[in-house]
């Protein structure tokens, strides 16, 4: 199964080519665009021409070289629902489609950056095989200016997420890489998608452009622990920034109501993770020896860190972290926040990760670099539910 990159409709038996040339004389307002990219944008296109595979040949792929009859420029594969441009053979593989949510400043822009690299290490050493840097120019040029240089090249934060609705937002074009190796016997692509915090924050009905979450394989939903009020005041004195827990509350509302508003009974994958987990870590420096204790417990899943060792995801593992991390929320008086998501009444798995693993010195990193935690585990999670990889018990 294949879902566009963009808008994230399962890709069927039709194909679509159109004439994407600035210069084009056929090229018009496209409303269908207009629609994906939100309020206040206006794009055009050119001639289009659709093609059915024949039932009679399941192998049948689509005449290459198609040139608009106008311009004579070559014509691109579209998706037929919203006209995004598909990355070459796009159309003949497998997707998984994984998009990141949260409110602001809970670090997905860090976490994207971090699992990009980390994502590509693993394919190599785990599976042998490879992550191409970028399965179209789009997503090589957006990775390079807004994750890959800020962070390991200029060793700074990176900016906050502008707003979708906002000149050149890298979240309007999802980021697209090609798998390849041995050992898949299908073409496969891996699609991360990030939306602004702003953008879910407000109340009520969300944009038309965000309804692609709701058919996402996945949802990361990343969640800052000093959100919750109790996990603050316990690290009060020890580790302590500002964040708003009403807008975390917001988002999470309207993420529940969006994904559980599902086209029939399919309902995205929700993973919660618990973002900056370098933060609550330092619960290890907390008077109360109790906290001390938590923390020496080495055989605890979220003391070590075992994901990058094995090509499967453990989900004996997994469902350990799962019990450890609500036990903690609980042990920390926030079960209002567990409450919330039960009476979501979507199905979800809690992970924790630090994208940088010490806490940074202002607009740069620690001295020590980075040592991120547990970055790629979500990730796997969310490739052995699609069958990218192998799943164990124990």
């Amino acid at each position: 199964m294949v879902k566009c990159p963009r808008c994230f409709n399962q890709l069927d038996d039709r194909y679509v080519f159109a004439c994407l040339s600035v210069n084009c004389a056929t090229k018009k307002p496209d409303p269908v665009v207009t629609e994906q990219l939100g309020e206040g944008f206006t794009a055009e296109i050119g001639h289009r021409v659709e093609l059915t595979r024949p039932v009679s040949n399941p192998n049948w792929i689509p005449p290459q070289g198609m040139n608009c009859p106008e311009c004579r420029q070559p014509e691109s594969e579209v998706c037929r629902f919203c006209h995004y441009p598909l990355p070459n053979g796009y159309h003949q593989g497998e997707s998984i489609c994984i998009a990141f949510a949260g409110a602001r400043s809970t670090g997905k822009s860090l976490y994207i950056a971090v699992a990009v690299a980390y994502l590509k290490l693993f394919a190599t050493e785990q599976m042998g095989w490879v992550l191409t840097e970028a399965a179209n120019t789009k997503t090589k040029e957006i990775y390079q200016v807004n994750y890959e240089r800020p962070l390991f090249e200029q060793r700074g934060m990176l900016a906050g997420t502008v707003r979708g609705h906002q000149l050149g937002a890298p979240q309007r074009d999802p980021l697209i890489y090609e798998v390849t190796g041995k050992r898949l016997t299908d073409r496969w692509f891996v699609v991360l998608r990030d939306v602004a915090g702003e953008d879910l924050q407000q109340p009520g009905q969300l944009p038309q452009h965000l309804n692609y979450l709701k058919r996402a394989d996945t949802v990361l939903f990343l969640f800052d622990p000093l959100a919750l009020k109790q996990v603050a005041d316990r690290l009060h004195g020890i580790a302590s920034h500002n964040v708003d827990g009403a807008y975390a509350n917001t988002v999470l509302d309207n993420l529940a109501n969006l994904i559980g508003a599902g086209t029939g009974h399919f309902v995205p994958d929700l993973g919660l993770v618990i973002s900056k987990f370098d933060v609550l870590q330092e619960l290890h420096r907390h008077e109360d020896k109790r906290w001390n204790a938590m923390w020496k417990n080495y055989g605890s899943c979220f003391v070590r860190d075992t994901s990058m060792d094995e090509p499967a995801y453990n989900e004996q593992e997994g469902e350990l972290l799962d019990a450890e991390v609500k036990s903690l929320l609980s042990t920390l008086h926030a079960g209002s926040f567990l409450t919330r998501l039960n009476n979501s009444r979507l199905p979800y798995r809690f992970f924790v990760v630090s994208a940088l693993g010490r806490p940074p010195k202002g607009d740069s990193l620690n001295a020590h670099g980075l040592s991120p935690f547990q970055v790629i585990r979500p990730i796997k999670w969310a490739m052995a539910r699609r069958g990218l990889l192998p799943t164990k018990n124990g």
